[in-house]
C-alpha cells in the first residue's frame, strides 16, 4: 500500500519537529506492507523548508492564507507522486502506527474514505491531556480533521480539490458535505476502541481548543510512551 502523507505547516516548529519524528516511525513501520512519502506544505521560506531537511524531499512554499487553497496546493502536488492512498492531517497531529493497520483492513474492504471519530488533544503547556469522544448533538457521527484517508480514485472524483479555496475556517464540516455529495464507500471509524492514538499536540498558538472540548483526563506519562515510545515522549516533556 503506498501512502502520501499531506500536512501543512505554519509557525509552532517544536511541534512539527514532534509531527515529523512520529512520521518516521509510521515510515519505518511494516515496510512490507506500507510504504510511505510525506508531502509539506509550509509558508514561511527557509525556515519551513529547514525543518523538513532528511525527512522528505517533497516541500512546496504557499502562502498560509486561505488555508483551504493551501491545502489544495498540496494535493495538487500529489498528482506527480505514484501513490494507492492519501493520509491528510495536521502538523501538530500525531498519529500511532496502529492506524496504519486499520487504514488496510477497511481499505481491503472497498472503502474510499475514513475517518476518526474521537481523538486525544494535549496541551504541551500544561501538560495535561484528555480524551475528547467526538461531535455530540447535530455534528455527531462527523470525522475530525486528523488522519482522513482518501483513496486516489476519490480524489480524481473530487478533481484534486479536496477544500473549499477561499475558506481559512470551517475546513472540516466543508470537506465533509463535499464528500457526502459524491458518496463514496465510506466509514468513519471509533480510535479508542480499535487500539489508535491519534493525539492533538495544542500549543500557545492554539491551547484554547483544548478547553472547548469536553472529556476526561488521562494520564499522559502512560499512554503517550506506550503508544509512541520514549523518544516522542522525551520530546513532548521538553517543550
Amino acid at each position: 500500500m503506498k501512502i502520501v502523507v499531506l500536512t501543512c505547516i505554519w509557525k509552532r516548529p517544536q511541534i512539527t519537529k514532534i509531527f515529523l519524528a512520529q512520521f518516521k516511525q509510521l515510515q519505518d513501520y511494516a515496510p512490507e506492507n506500507f510504504k510511505l512519502e510525506l508531502v509539506v506544505v509550509g509558508s514561511e521560506k527557509d525556515k519551513s523548508k529547514s525543518l523538513c531537511e532528511g525527512i522528505t524531499p517533497h516541500y512546496i512554499e504557499h502562502p498560509n492564507k486561505p488555508l483551504g487553497s493551501k491545502w489544495n496546493a498540496g494535493v495538487r502536488y500529489c498528482k506527480s507522486l505514484d501513490f494507492d492512498y492519501l493520509l491528510a492531517t495536521g502538523s501538530d497531529d500525531i498519529i500511532s502506527t496502529s492506524a496504519l493497520e486499520v487504514y488496510k483492513r477497511y481499505t481491503d474492504e472497498g472503502f474510499e474514505y475514513l475517518g476518526w471519530k474521537d481523538f486525544y488533544l494535549l496541551d504541551t503547556i500544561h501538560q495535561r491531556m484528555k480524551y475528547w469522544a467526538g461531535y455530540q448533538t447535530k455534528r455527531q457521527g462527523e470525522s475530525v480533521g486528523a488522519g482522513r484517508f482518501f483513496s486516489k480514485e476519490l480524489i480524481k472524483k473530487m478533481d484534486y480539490s479536496l477544500w473549499s479555496e477561499g475558506k481559512n475556517i470551517g475546513l472540516d464540516g466543508s470537506l465533509t458535505k463535499k464528500i457526502k455529495q459524491i458518496a463514496p464507500k465510506s466509514v468513519v471509524i471509533d480510535a479508542r476502541s480499535n487500539h489508535v492514538m491519534m493525539v492533538d499536540l495544542k500549543s500557545d498558538v492554539n491551547l484554547g481548543g483544548y478547553h472547548k472540548c469536553q472529556g476526561n483526563e488521562i494520564s499522559l506519562n502512560r499512554v503517550i510512551p506506550h503508544f509512541f515510545g520514549k523518544s516522542i515522549y522525551k520530546m513532548i516533556k521538553e517543550l
